[in-house]
């Protein structure tokens, strides 16, 4: 189809005398964290976090969920924020092994862990993580990483956190399989389609790194649609720009496979990654005290609800997370205490690295342009 493309069509591929590529450049990829839709994004996530806390408050006398609250040991807590930042180091270390090495190239450090603020951020404003991957590729283009190059990066990151989080979520059903089981109640339906819907996108990225073609066929069917929709400005150029993009792609995608050392050490990040994530519930529990249950129920139970609600259709996946951690903790933690250790939790592991997030994607997107106007594109 795409053969057929007229050459009136085709005729826009040059550029005219009179462009501005300065300018095109600067505005092509303009930062679009305050776009409408993730806008939006972040108010429903807002909106539904408020009609969840309330909904739950219903069997919680507040100023006992406070006083836990305020008298948490601040310790323990900053260990809880250590894991945190443990996690998102990881990300930003794999990102540089895997684009230093496709790349041939070294890349700023500072480049690599930005970017691991601005995936944070943008997934967790966006339904289903959705918003992550796009807008780190956008940042990554702008300081001058080329398209194939981080397409493949970010398939491959996909790729590791999926295991990552079907290898922890199997293995606690392993090692905890009645504690998790007796503890599920309804979050039992969402674990099932949790593990459906991971094993199944893990499975479609790895046909796309191991057959190149898959991408080309799919690539070339947009255009021609975008094409045929007038979707496509400049259709000549943009055929041409997809020639140079799936000769890049097959070729970096080939040379993967001949890095098993490369693959290995980025696995191995991505395992430190989550199980640091999966462990701040733990250092939350220590932080209120009491009697609680051991390390390894309190990592299994997070580890299967992360696996039940990653999916879920809300930014973030508030709503299910809230009431899965409420639902599932209560069989390991003092019922006084499930409240107060789910509000800090999420305000380590979400809400505060959300903030944390949020001023890094701006620092990063802004001097990201201020580089590309100074340099002249």
């Amino acid at each position: 189809m795409i053969n057929k493309v007229s050459n009136d069509q085709l005729a826009p591929a040059e550029d005219r005398p009179g462009d501005d590529r300065k300018k095109q450049t600067t505005t092509q990829f303009e930062p679009r964290v305050f776009s409408t839709k993730y806008v939006l994004g972040a108010l429903l996530m807002l909106a539904i976090l408020v009609v969840t806390i309330l909904v739950l408050f219903k069997d919680h006398d507040l100023k006992n969920v406070l006083r836990y609250i305020g008298g948490a040991d601040i310790r323990y807590l900053l260990g809880g924020v250590a894991m945190m930042i443990l996690y998102q180091f990881c990300i930003g270390e794999s990102i540089r092994l895997l684009i230093n090495a496709f790349a041939n190239k070294r890349y700023p450090l500072e480049l690599a862990h930005k970017t691991s603020y601005i995936g944070f951020y943008f997934n967790a404003i966006t339904p289903s993580s959705s918003g992550g991957q796009p807008m780190e590729i956008l940042y990554m283009m702008k300081r001058g990483v080329d398209l194939s190059h981080s397409t493949i990066v970010f398939i491959l990151l996909a790729i590791c956190y999926n295991i990552s989080t079907l290898f922890f979520a199997i293995l606690s059903l392993i090692t905890h399989f009645k504690l998790v089981v007796s503890s599920l109640s309804f979050v039992r339906y969402f674990m099932i389609a949790g593990f459906i819907v991971t094993g199944g996108l893990l499975i479609g990225m790895i046909l796309l790194l191991a057959r190149p073609g898959i991408v080309r066929k799919l690539a070339r069917g947009l255009t021609a649609l975008g094409i045929k929709l007038r979707l496509v400005r400049r259709p000549g150029r943009f055929l041409r720009r997809l020639s140079e993009f799936n000769k890049s792609y097959t070729h970096t995608s080939t040379a993967m496979w001949k890095k098993p050392v490369l693959l290995i050490k980025v696995v191995s990040l991505h395992l430190f990654q989550v199980a640091a994530l999966y462990t701040v519930p733990w250092f939350v529990s220590l932080a209120l005290g009491g009697n609680i249950g051991s390390f390894g129920e309190i990592f299994s139970l997070q580890a299967v609800l992360h696996v039940s609600s990653d999916f879920f259709p809300t930014p973030g996946a508030v709503g299910l997370t809230e009431t899965g951690f409420i639902t599932m903790f209560q069989s390991v933690l003092p019922a006084n205490q499930v409240m107060p250790a789910m509000l800090l939790t999420r305000g380590i592991n979400m809400y505060g690295f959300l903030v944390l997030s949020a001023i890094v994607t701006l620092i990063s997107f802004f001097t990201a342009s201020h580089r590309l106007i100074k340099n002249g594109g």
